[in-house]
């Protein structure tokens, strides 16, 4: 009895450890880069798959993107050094939270946001760096 006791438990644990965890925890990745062009640089958030967000301005020289989605960001083909008309770029949420950014833009510069498929892109004008 002992031992079927001690099976028992232990193939338990065992499963415990081994089965697939709860999808709650399961996050997206988005990759994020930078292009330049003439007259603007561009901002593209790749996601799998489409998803809500909003883009706004915030104060003079910033612009917040909040997605509806928590994520893990790769943020390495950010090219802030080269990118004329974004000056920063920083995640706002903290993990657990619906992804959201800041972009810091040149006071009183133009932008424009658009969906093209499952890409989010914020276009800012001007040739100001």
């Amino acid at each position: 009895m002992r031992r079927f006791l001690l099976t028992t438990c232990m193939s338990a644990a065992l499963l415990c450890v081994c089965a697939p965890h709860d999808r709650a925890f399961a996050q997206d990745s988005v990759n994020v880069r930078t292009g330049t062009h003439d007259g603007y640089t561009r901002l593209v958030f790749d996601w799998a798959a489409s998803v809500p967000y909003t883009a706004t301005r915030s104060g003079n020289d910033s612009v917040d993107i909040e997605f509806k989605k928590t994520a893990a960001m790769d943020s390495s083909g950010v090219d802030i050094k080269n990118a004329k008309t974004i000056l920063g770029f920083e995640k706002l949420s903290t993990d657990g939270q619906n992804l959201k950014v800041r972009v810091k833009i040149p006071a009183g510069s133009d932008f424009r946001h658009f969906l093209v498929g499952s890409r989010v892109v914020l276009d800012v004008y001007g040739d100001v760096k």
